[in-house]
């Protein structure tokens, strides 16, 4: 059996130094499931999933320009202290900015591609859903913000609050997502 180029670590006993976490954004740490551990002078250290996605690895690079060394851990370590440290909170957080920058830019478009901060969105809270078991996602839209809650186990859990501007743009990606039409609005 051939050895691994690259040294597997398992995380689920690992404490990530807070500080280090600031330097990967959270989209880019969901995205290629790329968790930071620790920098020593100006190398960062990060356990990847595809330690050889070069993709990912020059998005990484880009982001903290840094030099990067990697370890390999497994998808399911990585998804869960990405969800511990980073919390669906920080991932929000992270693609409203990225959403508002986007909107000031160009006008909004019908028509939403794979790299939409909306579709990012509207992922992560399904993939919350799922990994939490939640029986159903509750958006719902208050005076000035739009509240998420998940109900598991026959109770609902608040899970993030946002902008209310948000509420358009993630109805519209749900009704992609069931194979409704966009544009009617009175049918459920």
């Amino acid at each position: 059996m051939a050895q691994s180029e690259f040294p597997e670590i398992n995380l689920s006993n690992y404490t990530v130094d807070e500080n280090v976490l600031q330097l990967v954004p959270p989209l880019l740490a969901e995205k290629y499931k790329i968790m930071p551990l620790f920098k020593i002078g100006n190398t960062l250290t990060v356990a990847m999933a595809d330690p050889k996605n070069v993709v990912a690895i020059d998005a990484l690079r880009s982001s903290v320009e840094s030099d990067i060394s990697i370890v390999k851990a497994s998808p399911k370590d990585i998804e869960g202290v990405i969800a511990d440290y980073y919390g669906i909170s920080g991932i929000v957080e992270s693609v409203v900015k990225e959403y508002s920058a986007t909107v000031q830019k160009t006008a909004p478009k019908q028509s939403v591609d794979d790299q939409s901060p909306i579709v990012k969105l509207v992922n992560v809270l399904i993939s919350q859903a799922v990994s939490q078991k939640a029986s159903d996602i509750h958006i719902e839209p208050q005076d000035k913000e739009l509240r998420i809650r998940l109900r598991i186990d026959g109770i609902l859990h608040e899970e993030v609050k946002m902008p209310i501007f948000m509420l358009s743009p993630i109805v519209s990606r749900i009704k992609v997502l069931a194979g409704m039409d966009i544009a009617e609005s009175r049918v459920p």
